[in-house]
């Protein structure tokens, strides 16, 4: 870093040297069929063939996925209860691999 130093780049720092994660946290990740954004404390996962959007709050500790809110394409020929699961199942891999969560178990 060079002088002057700025509060984001402090940040980063102590951030990289401790492993914390940021607060203003913001991925995109795509897994299988379904594309993933996690932003703050909400991780929205979108299943690329149907249009389907799963929202939830993430949390470290279990229950990790709180709040569900599904937001269904109307027009799609597959109903998105019939890949909720998928989409929890993504999340939930997602949220281990930025490692987000405190003992979290499939």
């Amino acid at each position: 870093m060079h002088k002057p130093f700025f509060p984001t780049e402090i940040d980063a720092v102590l951030h990289q040297l401790f492993g914390l994660q940021s607060p203003k946290l913001t991925t995109d990740g795509h897994i299988r069929d379904f594309g993933i954004t996690i932003h703050g404390r909400t991780i929205a996962v979108e299943h690329t063939e149907t249009g389907h959007v799963y929202e939830y709050v993430w949390f470290r500790d279990p229950p990790h996925l709180r709040l569900p809110l599904v937001k269904e394409n109307g027009t799609a020929e597959i109903p998105a209860d019939a890949l909720i699961r998928n989409a929890e199942k993504v999340a939930m891999l997602e949220l281990e691999n930025a490692s987000l969560l405190n003992g979290a178990v499939h």
